[in-house]
């Protein structure tokens, strides 16, 4: 009994690692296919890579996600370093009290985040209106974009709601 629960343990383990990576195997097998289609081989090529690393919009994306990966790497790696600095320093009690704290994000569903983030931040502006508001005066666009011309204006609040045309009609 215990050697069929490692062999299907195995099978399963290797199917689950199958379906998750051979879409990308075969992802990057078709990236050196000669044809345009990504389900029929027409040979292999390196055309797509050239045409890739010509274009200097993509290189420049390129270039903006590695500097901001390194700054970011660079940055968590010194705030890293000093948070394990700071709790080591700390006594049992309150170093177990933050470790608690520090997982709650990964341990809390991210939209459970989302929604309580929203729900604070409603409470903090008093509803939408004011954070519109607030958007507005900060340049955020919002209310302050100008009407588009296929709009109607209804009054709600401190601030105007674009409906539809059709909404009145």
């Amino acid at each position: 009994m215990k050697q069929k629960n490692r062999i299907g343990g195995r099978l399963f383990i290797g199917l689950t690692f199958l379906f998750l990576y051979l879409p990308i195997f075969l992802l990057i097998v078709f990236s050196f296919n000669a044809g345009d289609s990504s389900a029929v081989w027409k040979g292999f090529s390196l055309e797509w890579y050239s045409a890739l690393f010509q274009n200097r919009l993509i290189m420049e994306s390129l270039y903006t996600t590695l500097l901001v990966s390194l700054l970011a790497t660079a940055i968590a790696t010194a705030a890293g370093t000093f948070a394990a600095i700071g709790l080591y320093s700390l006594s049992k009690r309150r170093r177990d009290a933050l470790l608690v704290v520090n997982d709650i994000p990964m341990m809390n569903a991210d939209i459970v985040t989302g929604v309580s983030l929203c729900l604070f931040f409603v409470a903090f502006f008093q509803g939408w209106g004011a954070f519109a508001l607030v958007q507005q005066r900060a340049g955020g666009g919002g209310a302050a974009r100008p009407p588009h011309p296929g709009l109607r204006h209804h009054a709600a609040g401190p601030h105007r709601i674009q409906y539809p045309l059709r909404h009145f009609e």
